[in-house]
């Protein structure tokens, strides 16, 4: 009879006292997965919200056709300072109720996009609640 091998000098690589680590390793994993998806889903839900009161605020301001007759803006409006272009007949403009100032509707609806002011003055277009 051969004699019996040595005894090993390492541990197994899964012994009993892993599991509890592991455990609460996975579990950390998923409470922040958990966290992370629910951020993400009321950012979601406050940028659902958020653009409809964007899109009451844009619905709001006049839009008017540059060099069409009768315009009593025009006098003032010569460029948009959004894209720096001067104003031509035939562009869509919007004027700021509350300020006056003039921009291209495309240059406009991209800045309220992420502001709520005029890119002018920064005066606010939506009243706090």
């Amino acid at each position: 009879m051969s004699p019996a091998p040595p005894p090993s000098s390492h541990q197994s690589l899964t012994s009993d006292s892993d599991y509890p680590i592991v455990t609460i390793f996975v579990l950390f994993a998923i409470a922040c997965m958990a966290i992370l998806i629910a951020f993400m889903h009321c950012d979601w839900i406050r940028h659902l919200f958020s653009y409809e009161e964007e899109r009451e605020v844009f619905d709001s301001i006049p839009i008017f056709i540059y060099g069409s007759s009768g315009n009593e803006y025009e006098a003032n409006l010569s460029e948009c300072s959004i894209c720096l272009d001067e104003f031509a007949t035939g562009d869509e403009l919007c004027v700021l109720p509350q300020c006056g100032h003039g921009f291209h509707v495309r240059c406009i609806d991209s800045w309220l996009r992420k502001h709520q002011s005029c890119p002018n003055c920064r005066q606010t277009l939506v009243a706090a609640p």
